[in-house]
C-alpha cells in the first residue's frame, strides 16, 4: 500500500487540532498515520503546537526523519509526495499528493478530504518531501 492509498483510508475523519486517531486528526496526524500504515516511521510533532504552527516546527520535524528527502517546490510532483504549504509567511500545513489531487486534514472542510490540486494550493506550496526507503 502506498501513502495515497493509506491516506484515503482516513477520508471523512473529523478534523481535530493535534489529533492522531480516527476520532479526529490534523494534517500532521494524517501524514504521520498514513506513513505508519505503510510501514514508514516518521518523527511526529511534539504535542502543544499552535493552531498555525511555525515553519520551524513543520519542516523541522520532517527534516528529522531519515526516511524523507526534501525537494524544492518546483520539482515534478510524484504520487505519494508530502506537500508543505503556507497560509501566511511560514510553512504551516501538510498534504499528500495523489497524482492529481490532495488529501489532507483541513480545518475549513472539517475533515480529512480529497480535492483537486489547483491554483489556491499551488500558489502556497513551499516544499516537497518524498519517502526514500
Amino acid at each position: 500500500m502506498g501513502l495515497t492509498e493509506a491516506a484515503r483510508e482516513y477520508l471523512g475523519v473529523p478534523f481535530k487540532h493535534q489529533g492522531r486517531t480516527r476520532a479526529g486528526m490534523d494534517c500532521a496526524g494524517l501524514v504521520y498515520n498514513a506513513a505508519k500504515d505503510c510501514g514508514v516511521s516518521l518523527v511526529d510533532v511534539e504535542p502543544g503546537y499552535g493552531r498555525l504552527p511555525s515553519g520551524a516546527i513543520v519542516e523541522g520535524v520532517l527534516a528529522l526523519s531519515d526516511k524523507l528527502t526534501k525537494f524544492p517546490r518546483n520539482v515534478e510532483l510524484q504520487k505519494d509526495d508530502i506537500l508543505v504549504f503556507r497560509f501566511t509567511d511560514e510553512p504551516q500545513h501538510l498534504a499528500i499528493f495523489t497524482g492529481a489531487n490532495l488529501i489532507h486534514a483541513y480545518s475549513a472542510a472539517g475533515k480529512v478530504s480529497e480535492h483537486k490540486f489547483v491554483g489556491f494550493w499551488r500558489s502556497r506550496l513551499v516544499a516537497v518531501y518524498r519517502i526514500t526507503v
